[in-house]
C-alpha cells in the first residue's frame, strides 16, 4: 500500500545554509518599522521566507507493508513462512513427529526474533548517543509509552449529534473561550470592592531596562525543548538551534516592545489542542485546553518575566505564604510547613482545621480591569503598565482538532494559558488573599489554596472559622474568582475521633474527609502516610513491570536510566515529609520493590543480594 506525506527537508546541508541565510540578512532593515507589529511582521515573513527556502517541503511517497517491525529482514520473513508451513504441516498430519519439529524451528526462530530486536535497538541507541531527547524517543517506543493520538469524530450539542469537523472544532472553541466569561457571570455581587482588600502600595516604580543580543541567547537558552507548534508552525527546539543567528532581529523586535509598551499582535494568537479527561468522549466539558503559543512569544515574556521578578524580589511584594512558581520555594517547603503547623497543635493537644479550597478555572478567570489596577498598586506603572495592558487585550484562540481549524475567537478574561507570565501574574492577582484574615492561618500554591484554624474548644473554633469564611467568600466575589464548593473540603487533624462540625462557605455545607491529595502528598487527619505510601507502592510496581518487559532489549546503563525516570521520582518527591512513618514496615513495601529493580538491572539472579548492586548502581534505597 502506497502513503503520500508532505514532509521538510531537515539535512546538515539545508541546516547550514539556513544558518548562513540569517546571518548574511539585513536585520537593521528592522529598525524602518514605525510600530512593533509591523516590525514583528517584517522579521516574521523574513524568517519563514528564508526557512521555507532552505527546508522545503517535498510529497514523499512510502510503502506501507503488512510487517512494520523494522528489524525483521527478507531472511527472517523466509523463516517465518517456513514457520507457517511446518505448522500447517502439522495440522494436516496430527503426529507427535511434526508437532516436535515445529517446536524446535518455531523455538529457534523466536530467539533469533528478540536477537534481531535488540540489536536493532541497540545500535539505534549507539546512534544517538548523547543526544537525550532522541533516546528517550526510542526507549518509549520500546517500552508502549508513545502516545496514541485521540480523534474526535463526533459531539453532542445541545441533543444533537454533530459530525462535521469543521463544527466540531468551533463547538470546542467556543466551550474554552467562555468558560472563564461564563463562571464570572455566575459570581455574587461582593459588598466590597476589591481595592479594600489591599495594603499600602509600592512608592518605587517598574522599569523596563534594554536588552542585547547576549541576553537573548541566554533566555533561549533557559526555554524549556518543546516540538509543539504555534499557529506560525514554530517551535522553541527551532529557536535552540538557531538561537545566535536569530539572537540580532530579535534583540531588536523586543527592545521596540518593550520600549513602545506594545506586545506584538500575532504573538497574542493561541492554538488550542482539546485533550481528553474521562466520562463521555463526546461531550465537549470533558476535555481540557492545552494552549500552544507562538514560539517567538516565549522570548518577549521571559524577557519581560525576569524584569517583573526581579522587582517583585525587591520590594518583597509577594506573600510569605504563597510558594507556588517562586526561584528557590518549593512544594515541599509548603508540605513542610503545613505539617510542622498542624503536629505542633496536636502535640499541644488543640484543635485543628484545614479547610482545602478548590478554584474553579481560577487562572482562566482573572478579570483583566481589576488585574491592571492590582499592577499599578504593586508599582508596574507607565510603560511597563501600558505593556502589560496591551498584552492582556485582543488575544484570539482557534482550535486545531484532527487538522481542522475552528474560527478565531476573542479571549476576554484569564492570564495566558500556556504562557511564561500568566502564573507570575496570577500570584500578584490573588496575593491580597492572605489579608482578609487575621486569624487563619494560609498555605498557598498558586491556585492551591489551604486555610487553617487552631483552638482548644470545637465549637467556639467552628464558629470563628465560619465567620471568617464569609470574610474569605466575600474576598473570592469581589475579585471575581469562583469557588468550587463540592470539591473544597475540610479535615478535623488528630488522633481523637471527632463529630463532624457544619461550616459553610456561601451558605453552601463543606463535606468532611478523612485525607486529601495537596500538591501530589495524601494528607491523613491522623498525620500518617500509609494511604500515600500505598500509592507509591502501586504506581513503582507498575513501572517495575515496563523495565521488566524492556530487558531482554536493553543494556544496563539504559535500564538504569528508565529506573531514574520512572520510579526514582516517586521516591525523591517530598520523602522528607512521608519517608518517615512511626513504623519502618511502612516502607520495606516499597524497599523490597526497589531490590527488585536493582536485580533487574543487574541482569541478577531473583533472590540475589541487593546491597552489592544498590551500591554498583550508585543507588540509594529507601
Amino acid at each position: 500500500m502506497l502513503k503520500k506525506i508532505s514532509k521538510r527537508l531537515f539535512t546538515q546541508e539545508n541546516s547550514s545554509k539556513f544558518k548562513l541565510e540569517l546571518q548574511l540578512h539585513n536585520w537593521d532593515i528592522l529598525n524602518a518599522a514605525t510600530d512593533v507589529n509591523s516590525m514583528y511582521a517584517k522579521f516574521a515573513d523574513d524568517v519563514q521566507y528564508l526557512y521555507d527556502k532552505c527546508f522545503p517541503v517535498k510529497i514523499k511517497t512510502l510503502t506501507v507493508t503488512e510487517i512494520s517491525k523494522p528489524w525483521i529482514t527478507k531472511a527472517i520473513k523466509t523463516s517465518i513462512s517456513k514457520k507457517h508451513k511446518l505448522y500447517r504441516n502439522y495440522q494436516k498430519l496430527r503426529t507427535d513427529e511434526a508437532m516436535a519439529k515445529y517446536k524446535l524451528y518455531r523455538n529457534k526462530l523466536t530467539s533469533i526474533l528478540r536477537k534481531a530486536e535488540k540489536i536493532y535497538y541497540l545500535q539505534k541507541l549507539d546512534n544517538v548517543r548523547g543526544n537525550l531527547a532522541k533516546t528517550w524517543k526510542i526507549l518509549n517506543s520500546i517500552i508502549s509509552r508513545t502516545k496514541r493520538k485521540e480523534t474526535v469524530d463526533e459531539i453532542i450539542h445541545n441533543n444533537k449529534i454533530i459530525q462535521d469537523p469543521k463544527s466540531i472544532a468551533d463547538k470546542f472553541n467556543e466551550f474554552f473561550a467562555n468558560v472563564g466569561p461564563n463562571l464570572a457571570a455566575k459570581i455574587p455581587k461582593s459588598s466590597h470592592q476589591f481595592t479594600e482588600y489591599l495594603n499600602h502600595d509600592i512608592s518605587d516604580s517598574m522599569f523596563f531596562k534594554p536588552t542585547d543580543e547576549t541576553e537573548i541567547m541566554l533566555v533561549i537558552h533557559s526555554l524549556k525543548i518543546s516540538h509543539s507548534e504555534g499557529h506560525d508552525n514554530f517551535s522553541v527546539n527551532i529557536l535552540k538551534d538557531y538561537m545566535y543567528e536569530l539572537s540580532k532581529p530579535l534583540s531588536i523586535v523586543c527592545n521596540k516592545s518593550i520600549q513602545d509598551g506594545i506586545f506584538p499582535d500575532s504573538l497574542k494568537i493561541a492554538k488550542i489542542v482539546p485533550v481528553y479527561k474521562s466520562d463521555d468522549k463526546r461531550t465537549v466539558s470533558n476535555y481540557r485546553p492545552i494552549s500552544v503559543l507562538p514560539a517567538f512569544s516565549k522570548v518577549v515574556e521571559r524577557l519581560v518575566y525576569n524584569r517583573l521578578l526581579d522587582f517583585i524580589n525587591k520590594n518583597e511584594i509577594l506573600s510569605k505564604n504563597q510558594y507556588g512558581f517562586r526561584h528557590q520555594i518549593s512544594t515541599s517547603m509548603a508540605l513542610i510547613d503545613l505539617v510542622d503547623q498542624i503536629s505542633t497543635s496536636i502535640e499541644n493537644n488543640e484543635h485543628t482545621v484545614g479547610i482545602f479550597l478548590d478554584l474553579a478555572k481560577a487562572f482562566d478567570t482573572v478579570n483583566h480591569n481589576i488585574l491592571l489596577k492590582k499592577l499599578n498598586h504593586y508599582g508596574i506603572r507607565g510603560v511597563p503598565h501600558n505593556w502589560f495592558k496591551n498584552y492582556l487585550m485582543n488575544r484570539y484562540q482557534y482550535v486545531n482538532l484532527n487538522g481542522t481549524k475552528s474560527e478565531k475567537l476573542p479571549v476576554t478574561c484569564g492570564v495566558p494559558q500556556g504562557s511564561i507570565l500568566g502564573p507570575l501574574l496570577f500570584l500578584l492577582y490573588i496575593n491580597d488573599l492572605n489579608l482578609v484574615s487575621n486569624l487563619l492561618t494560609f498555605i498557598m500554591f498558586a491556585d492551591d489554596t489551604n486555610l487553617f484554624i487552631k483552638g482548644h474548644n470545637i465549637n467556639s473554633l467552628t464558629l470563628t472559622l465560619n465567620l471568617e469564611l464569609d470574610k474569605i467568600s466575600d474576598w473570592f466575589n469581589a475579585n471575581l474568582l469562583s469557588l468550587n464548593i463540592k470539591k473544597t473540603n475540610y479535615i478535623l487533624f488528630g488522633n481523637k475521633k471527632m463529630s463532624d462540625v457544619a461550616i459553610f462557605i456561601n451558605r453552601e455545607n463543606i463535606v468532611r474527609v478523612h485525607e486529601t491529595k495537596f500538591l501530589g502528598i495524601i494528607i491523613q487527619a491522623n498525620l500518617k502516610w500509609n494511604i500515600h505510601i500505598s500509592m507509591i507502592k502501586n504506581k513503582i510496581a507498575k513501572s517495575i513491570g515496563v523495565i521488566n518487559k524492556a530487558k531482554y532489549l536493553l543494556t544496563s546503563s539504559h535500564l538504569k536510566l528508565l529506573y531514574h525516570t520512572l520510579i526514582e521520582p516517586y521516591l525523591n518527591y517530598c520523602c522528607m515529609i512521608w519517608a518517615c512513618p512511626e513504623k519502618t514496615t511502612a516502607l520495606e513495601a516499597i524497599h523490597r520493590l526497589q531490590k527488585r529493580s536493582a536485580r533487574i538491572i543487574s541482569f541478577a539472579a531473583f533472590r540475589a543480594h541487593s546491597k552489592p548492586l544498590f551500591i554498583q548502581h550508585n543507588i540509594l534505597n529507601i
